[in-house]
């Protein structure tokens, strides 16, 4: 094999893999564009039939409080869990301890 030869084939490798690598890469980012989209229709079916929303979340304005309502199933006591996991009793407009009504 002359070095010319050998120049070809090393530059048609480099090219061939630099075509692998390109399609590789063309792949992952389609890859990533479609699961993208796919989460942005699963966040607006969430948000859209208000699944996760509990009745501390504001359905107008379509916003989450960001609590995690907890009931103490002994007693019907609810709670409000922050996003931090601290425990608060949730009272209501009078300031009494809200309890879960069926």
């Amino acid at each position: 094999m002359t070095y010319e030869t050998a120049s070809l084939l090393s530059s048609a490798i480099t090219i061939a893999n630099k075509e692998v690598f390109l399609y590789i890469i063309d792949y992952l980012v389609t890859f990533v564009i479609f699961l993208y989209i796919i989460a942005i229709i699963i966040q607006y079916i969430f948000n859209h039939y208000n699944i996760g929303f509990d009745n501390s979340d504001d359905f107008v304005n379509n916003e989450r409080s960001g609590f995690k309502i907890r009931t103490d199933h002994l007693t019907s006591l609810q709670y409000i869990e922050t996003r931090k996991g601290h425990i608060i009793p949730r009272l209501d407009e009078n300031g009494k301890h809200m309890r879960k009504t069926e």
